[in-house]
């Protein structure tokens, strides 16, 4: 995919994964995208797996159409040009904060206005995140 902005694919692991699982996580991850540089990588571990406070958070696993992802996502980037400006717009990077599953990654990234994910469940499995940032290219 070839846009103005770079797309950027978090995984927020939540509540999920201790130290150890974390470290393992992030070793297989970097073994399997080390090359990768047409993405913009993020992991998001719970405090608790850097020792932090634990935090809530809850997902629905429910996942946008593309087209209501799209219209949210340029609703947004509108606002920011009534705030701002067009060229402010353009930079700003909307990640997609909704259920992303390798099933549904390249679609959803597809689309103008999406620059990226916040991946929640499907972030806990190196397999799973990895084919996400791959459909993301």
């Amino acid at each position: 995919m070839n846009k103005e902005r770079n797309l950027i694919i978090a995984g927020n692991w939540k509540m999920n994964k201790t130290v150890a699982t974390a470290l393992a996580l992030v070793n297989d991850l970097t073994l399997a995208l080390a090359h990768v540089t047409e993405v913009d990588l993020v992991v998001c571990p719970p405090f608790t797996a850097i020792a932090y406070e634990p935090v809530w958070a809850i997902g629905t696993g429910q996942t946008a159409s593309t087209e209501q992802a799209q219209e949210a996502h340029a609703f947004i980037r509108g606002l920011l040009v009534k705030l701002f400006d067009e060229a402010t717009a353009r930079r700003v990077r909307i990640q997609y904060g909704g259920s992303v599953r390798p099933s549904n990654a390249r679609e959803l990234l597809s689309q103008p206005d999406v620059d990226g994910a916040l991946v929640g469940g499907a972030s806990l499995d190196a397999q799973s995140f990895t084919e996400i940032v791959k459909n993301a290219i």
